[in-house]
């Protein structure tokens, strides 16, 4: 499975009403790389979210693949941008995960997400990140990352990796290559946990 210069899987509601579940089996390859060069700009991703100013939840977002690959910009996420909870994350990769790098206008950046977010405070809780792989590698700038930007609190992140876990470099705009869970200025909501296995 492809996804280039802004493809999109997406699961979301707007309103009163749960959004739907995402859940790819790909048996070899999961790809997300670039975003779309029109003038919306929008970085390749597969998401389940509940948008801003909706009062359902988001759905969960389910991989199951040999290789997951995502770069320059490419973003998995589940959200939400309201009153409702945010999905669970769970990515299970045979072989290995790697996420890598920024979108050419350093706009987006490549990454597994778990957020609560809006512009305004979203008080929905953020989901739980899990990450099932023998090899997750995170190269210059590629993150994972489990935030709340209001008073939701934010998911937990766990990752069991049988054989390596491999943090690399930075991006030309600093962006570590990195796996956080934290609450972002502002915010009044928990932080979550990080466990690594």
């Amino acid at each position: 499975m492809l996804l280039s210069d802004g493809g999109r899987v997406t699961a979301s509601t707007y309103g009163l009403g749960d959004s739907g579940n995402v859940t790819i089996n790909a048996s070899s390859l999961v790809q997300l790389t670039g975003f779309s060069p029109t003038k919306d700009q929008l970085p390749s991703a597969i998401l389940a979210q509940a948008n801003n100013g909706s009062t359902g939840n988001g759905g969960n977002l389910t991989i199951t693949t040999g290789r997951l690959i995502v770069r320059d910009g490419g973003q998995v996420s589940a959200a939400t941008f309201g009153a409702g909870l945010g999905g669970v994350l769970d990515v299970r990769a045979s072989d290995s995960i790697e996420v890598s790098g920024t979108s050419p206008n350093r706009q987006f950046t490549s990454g597994l997400y778990s957020e609560s977010r809006s512009t305004g405070n979203s008080t929905g809780k953020a989901g739980d990140v899990t990450i099932s792989t023998p090899v997750l590698l995170l190269s210059d700038g590629g993150v994972v990352k489990a935030s709340t930007f209001g008073s939701g609190q934010a998911g937990n992140i766990t990752v069991n990796a049988s054989s390596l876990v491999q943090m690399i470099g930075s991006s030309a705009d600093g962006q570590l290559s990195v796996i956080y869970a934290l609450a972002e200025g502002g915010s009044t909501g928990k932080a979550g946990d990080v466990t690594i296995k």
